[in-house]
């Protein structure tokens, strides 16, 4: 992913991943509760997901944070809307972690 292992100390890694789960249970009940009267909004999340794999995984450098990050997610969100891509990039993340790099799904909250 985009941390590389030992970059971030373990305690702000408990605190980014358990801030992340409980930030990525609120929004996913409001999508859903969004999905049950505006049934795209499943697909802008999905779009969001693939989107960020694979733009994200073909620019992939391990670093932090740069600009290609900002500027790609900002057009997303003004794109596809905040719910949906918020928890495509969840998505997205998890399913980069697990296909190429499982060994660092424990910084997936610091993502």
């Amino acid at each position: 992913m985009h941390i590389e292992p030992g970059y971030v100390a373990p305690a702000k890694v408990m605190i980014a991943n358990a801030t992340a789960i409980g930030v990525g249970a609120w929004y996913a009940k409001e999508l859903l509760k969004d999905a049950l009267a505006k049934p795209w909004i499943l697909a802008k999340t999905a779009a969001a997901a693939v989107f960020f794999s694979i733009f994200m995984q073909s620019f992939h450098m391990p670093v932090g944070p740069s600009e290609l990050h900002f500027v790609g997610a900002m057009a997303m969100y003004l794109t596809l809307g905040f719910f949906p891509t918020l928890l495509g990039f969840a998505v997205g993340l998890l399913l980069q972690g697990l296909l190429f790099e499982p060994q660092d799904l424990v910084h997936l909250g610091v993502n």
